[in-house]
């Protein structure tokens, strides 16, 4: 992977529209882009894209910041970056930036069958939690189970 990677946090609405059309490139949802906007805006949603030395958008993420907790949302690299190092920069950025801000912790959910993924956050120093069983629904009567993964961003000093 090239050095020359950067990220940013969206803010304009250009970035905004970026977003939408990457996170609709990578993720099956139906979201239209005036709902999807209204949804990043709230004061609560931090939203980040990731580029490639092209200055081409590959990679979003989105979390929720609520006191000094943090929750993904959605992290996502679009198919031809998979597996070339991209989704662990872009996340490993993201949590050095939340340290700084001395956020405490940051927890995800991830289904079970996305082996590529928990094994991405294992690396990053994720722990699994627990279990939700069949939280996704994925097509009639099919289910997938969610793991709950946490990483502690602050270590607090027990003397």
């Amino acid at each position: 992977m090239n050095k020359k990677n950067y990220f940013c946090e969206v803010t304009t609405y250009r970035q905004k529209k970026i977003l939408f059309d990457i996170y609709q490139n990578i993720f099956q949802d139906n979201w239209c882009q005036k709902s999807f906007i209204d949804y990043i805006n709230n004061s609560w949603v931090n939203s980040f894209l990731l580029f490639n030395e092209l200055k081409s958008p590959i990679g979003v993420c989105m979390l929720s910041n609520i006191l000094n907790e943090l929750e993904i949302i959605k992290f996502g690299i679009k198919n031809q970056y998979r597996n070339q190092g991209f989704g662990f920069f872009f996340l490993n950025e993201i949590i050095n930036l939340y340290k700084k801000k001395k956020k405490e912790n940051i927890f995800l959910e991830v289904s079970t069958k996305n082996v590529f993924a928990i094994r991405l956050y294992l690396k990053l120093g994720f722990e699994k939690l627990t279990i939700r069983d069949k939280y996704y629904k994925k097509s009639t009567n099919k289910f997938e189970d969610a793991l709950i993964m946490k990483k502690k961003l602050i270590f607090f000093d027990s003397n």
